[in-house]
């Protein structure tokens, strides 16, 4: 009997855990423990537990999108609850549950495209709260059940619906959080009255929840609830703009277009105003994620303003909207490096310590130490957040001023595709309609270029060349030369400079083809990439610090299996810089390119994370050949892989980049000569994860990465080259992009000018050159001009006159 009690009680602890988890938005770890529980709770728990074990790990299933494995676990526990209903010991509580089960199967089902059973099981849920008189799950349900019906477009069913929901609600109820549940009602009826085009009655819907969602918002408390509505209420003014265009179409609002404007205008304020109040970057980022939708209704809307218009105003809100909806967590960090005063510097760098600190020991008395000093920081440097971006006449003055330079920006939607193509004198726009297929075709694209495949990568990279890069480049003035790219969302695994742009002749059926023939984009451009113009922007202005001491640095570092064992030793080979766990090319990369361009090189022993991070802060350009860990599930925990320390407790060798971003860096250059630094998971509205953030992050304005597993060999010769035009004077992406034309023209066979061996570096940032010219070197050249100008006027001083 003690036995049981005590699995009982450890069953339901971690049955807590995983709940814990799924409210953490680690739904993997939730699995994990759900499926090893699930045995144990089959033996110990009653139907009624049961149930609920059931519901929620079918909760943790459908989060994940695993629909059909979600639709599995929820039947079990509908099954339970009907037995509990038949055999007539069904309490309260358990119908709760069993209304609950039928609500996720209800939403399950509509995933699934299964509209009959949703609405069936949402009918069910729907009686049980009646009877029970719970009328918040009832509202709950009732809300579901409408949005069941517009995604079946049922939309008389789903206006009735809301309608009913509305109905529900009392003026003297509209406090706390009932204010944000009716706001729901008003916002998803405004939508169904936008499609079926009433527009008028759309409007007013969308005033009555901006009310609500006002009345809401003046509680003394910011409540995380709170926190989760107002993004919500950015596409209630991009829907109301887009009814008043369509009004103004109409000839019903001759100021139809003046108010879509006006409305547009509260979106970035909004935005700017949100993110003002998220202390962690965390909350920033999700922030990010849930507002770009109503950035990509702004951009439609302004697009389509354009296009009854032809005024070019519309395009560059339209270019604004993008530039706002994408890096501002990274903008805002690169903007207060470069403009905070000293005295708020040293206070980001004593905050930049406590995180460090944090990773370490993460005690809830440090934790809330941490935030409170966050949040008064943010206080001081409120000022400075709430600049507005800089304008397109700016970035085309510094970044297009050559009349040789372009900026293409793309913005992925959840339905279109977008392009910006501005030069220095003109902004374009093009507008595609996304596929369903898009990201499952860009990531086919990398595996094929990863496997060496090249038949599927020619039959995938010319499509996308074809489709959204081709028309926008034709219509660039012919001088231009040089590209900035600005990819969104999946487009940031790709290397445009593998791009084909030939592609008459065939790759079918086993047809021979010749790689080197290739007319790859890299040959008519000098490509590089920016995480956004504004940021791009900041990035040009950050300027070496005075404490840089050192020009060059390199980090090559030596590895041995007992370092690592079983399960991650097998990840790592799978990940890591040609697979091999040693690196005898990267010890050669690096005494190779300090021969050119002299500096210091930190090999084997020597390279260990706890050297790294003395020296780090005082380099011009760091150097990095040797393995690194892309963790996409977890990007924090990405990772530099350092030799290992034979003695050494505070560090491992792993430099994550959450440890990277505590650092203050002052590099001009970070090249991380290893695998997948450029590749990590996307966040929505913010960009890759990955290693090279880490880096901007720390305060470098620019770097050279990979989106895949290089080879040891071509990426040593890419690596002696690069360095070789960087000396010779060369901007950083003109460096990179003769570097691979040379590998490119000294090629001897075929096969290796698959984009697998030289397309996976790429130049992120300020591409300004660098100079190698040590601090000591400078002093002693003016000593040299001093010491000139001092004899000629000791010549002339004391020369005899000439006598006549």
């Amino acid at each position: 009997s003690q036995a049981i009690d005590a699995q009982n009680i450890k069953l339901n602890f971690l049955a807590m855990v995983a709940e814990s988890y799924m409210r953490l938005d680690d739904l993997i770890s939730a699995q994990k423990i759900y499926i090893n529980i699930e045995p144990i709770a089959k033996k110990l728990y009653a139907k009624g537990d049961l149930g609920y074990f059931y519901t929620q790990y079918s909760t943790c299933l459908m989060l994940q999108k695993k629909f059909d494995e979600a639709k599995e676990k929820a039947k079990i526990g509908l099954s339970l609850f009907k037995n509990m209903k038949e055999g007539k010991n069904l309490t309260n509580e358990d119908s709760t549950f069993w209304a609950n089960n039928l609500t996720q199967l209800a939403y399950t089902f509509q995933e699934l495209g299964d509209y009959q059973k949703s609405e069936n099981y949402n009918l069910q849920a729907l009686n049980i709260f009646d009877i029970q008189k719970d009328l918040l799950l009832y509202r709950y349900t009732l809300r579901n059940t409408g949005i069941m019906y517009k995604a079946a477009k049922r939309f008389d069913k789903a206006e009735q619906t809301f309608t009913k929901g509305l109905n529900t609600f009392k003026k003297i109820e509209l406090i706390n959080d009932i204010a944000r549940i009716k706001a729901s009602f008003y916002v998803n009826r405004s939508e169904i009255y936008l499609v079926t085009k009433q527009f008028k009655k759309s409007i007013s819907d969308h005033d009555s929840a901006i009310y609500l969602f006002t009345l809401y918002e003046q509680q003394p408390v910011l409540t995380p609830e709170m926190l989760q509505a107002r993004p919500v209420l950015l596409s209630v003014y991009a829907d109301k703009a887009q009814a008043h265009i369509a009004l103004a179409e109409n000839g019903q609002d001759t100021e139809g277009y003046a108010k879509a404007l006006k409305l547009m205008d509260k979106i970035i304020e909004l935005t700017d105003d949100i993110r003002a109040d998220y202390i962690s970057d965390e909350a920033k980022l999700t922030l990010a994620e849930n507002t770009k939708p109503a950035f990509e209704k702004a951009i439609q809307l302004c697009y389509r303003l354009y296009e009854k218009t032809h005024v070019t105003s519309y395009l560059n809100r339209a270019f604004e909207f993008a530039e706002h909806s994408r890096g501002m967590v990274l903008y805002e960090n690169t903007r207060l490096d470069n403009q905070l005063p000293d005295n708020l510097k040293a206070e980001r760098d004593k905050l930049k310590a406590m995180e460090a600190a944090l990773a370490q020991n993460k005690s809830t008395d440090a934790l809330q130490e941490y935030l409170r000093e966050k949040r008064l920081f943010r206080e001081k440097v409120k000022a400075f957040g709430k600049k507005k971006t800089v304008s397109i006449a700016q970035i085309q003055e510094r970044l297009l001023g050559d009349n040789k330079t372009a900026l293409v920006e793309y913005f992925v939607g959840d339905s279109s595709i977008f392009c910006f193509n501005l030069s220095k004198n003109d902004l374009s726009l093009q507008k595609w309609a996304k596929p369903l297929n898009f990201e499952q075709k860009v990531r086919q694209l990398r595996q094929a270029i990863i496997s060496e495949n090249n038949t599927d990568y020619i039959q995938l990279a010319n499509p996308l060349y074809e489709t959204y890069v081709k028309d926008g480049l034709s219509k660039l003035p012919t001088e231009i030369n040089r590209l900035i790219l600005v990819p969104d969302g999946v487009l940031n695994y790709v290397s445009f400079d593998m791009l084909p742009q030939n592609a008459n002749f065939s790759v079918l059926n086993g047809a021979v083809f010749s790689l080197k023939n290739i007319d790859f984009l890299i040959k008519k451009y000098t490509i590089s990439y920016a995480g956004s113009a504004n940021l791009l922007m900041e990035q040009y202005e950050k300027k070496t610090s005075a404490s840089t001491q050192t020009v060059f640095a390199a980090f090559a570092p030596q590895y041995k299996n007992q370092d690592t064992v079983g399960e991650i030793l097998a990840m790592r080979t799978a990940l890591t810089r040609d697979g091999a766990y040693n690196l005898p090319k990267a010890q050669e990369e690096v005494q190779d390119i300090q021969q050119i361009v002299g500096g210091k090189v930190y090999a084997s022993a020597q390279a260990d994370e706890s050297t790294f991070k003395k020296e780090a802060p005082h380099l011009k350009v760091i150097h990095l050949a040797m393995h690194a860990l892309s963790d996409d599930n977890n990007p924090s925990k990405s990772s530099l892989l350092f030799t290992k320390p034979p003695k050494d407790t505070l560090n491992d060798n792993d430099l994550t980049a959450e440890e990277l971003q505590t650092l203050t860096l002052n590099a001009d250059l970070a090249v991380l000569s290893a695998c997948n630094t450029g590749f990590g998971k996307i966040s929505k509205g913010e960009g890759v994860m990955s290693l090279a953030r880490a880096f901007n992050y720390a305060g470098v304005p620019a770097t050279v990465t990979t989106l895949w597993r290089v080879p040891d060999v071509e990426s040593s010769r890419l690596m002696v080259s690069f360095y070789t035009h960087l000396k010779a004077g060369m901007t950083k992406d003109a460096a990179l992009r003769q570097a691979k034309l040379d590998y490119l023209d000294n090629l001897k066979f075929d096969t290796k000018a698959a984009p697998l061996y030289w397309s996976a570096f790429i130049v992120s940032g300020n591409t300004e050159a660098v100079s190698f010219d040590t601090p000591l070197s400078i002093w002693v050249y003016l000593g040299i001009g001093l010491a000139f100008v001092l004899s000629i006027w000791i010549i002339l001083k004391f020369k005899k006159p000439k006598l006549i």
